[in-house]
């Protein structure tokens, strides 16, 4: 199955917590939670580094245990719905790894909100900060 995004925070919070129960010391600041929109994993910026986040780049193909859906019948199968409630009869074409496995790629956790989009005035697309990956790429294999 998938992960569930609430799971991860409330699991980083109750873990947040216990760390900072009383041994007569302040409580630290809480940093914001934020939710990964590559791996769906809960984190915090302190815990953000360039190989943070498992995910996986390729695009869900249907497995062999669809060959006898009837999608007359029962609708296409490639769509939202069967993805989300059965992942794991898919396949990621990158990797060939079952949905809902660990990813083949590294990279930092990606938060993508309206002020991350907004920036100076401008509407940013997802496919600028590619080209910003894809330089960081470049700079560490030289």
């Amino acid at each position: 199955m998938g992960k569930d995004p609430r799971v991860s925070v409330s699991h980083l919070m109750l873990q947040r917590s216990l760390e900072s129960l009383p041994g007569g010391t302040k409580r630290k600041a809480q940093e914001e939670i934020k939710i990964c929109t590559k791996c769906k994993d809960a984190f915090s910026q302190s815990e953000n580094d360039k190989a943070a986040c498992r995910f996986l780049s390729g695009d869900l193909e249907p497995e062999d245990v669809w060959l006898d859906h009837d999608e007359q019948c029962h609708g296409p199968i490639n769509r939202s719905e069967n993805r989300r409630d059965h992942i794991e009869a898919f396949i990621y074409a990158c990797c060939d790894k079952r949905g809902g496995e660990e990813g083949c790629m590294k990279g930092p956790h990606r938060v993508i909100g309206m002020n991350d989009l907004w920036k100076g005035g401008v509407i940013h697309s997802d496919e600028d900060d590619d080209d910003d990956e894809d330089e960081d790429k470049d700079e560490d294999e030289e």
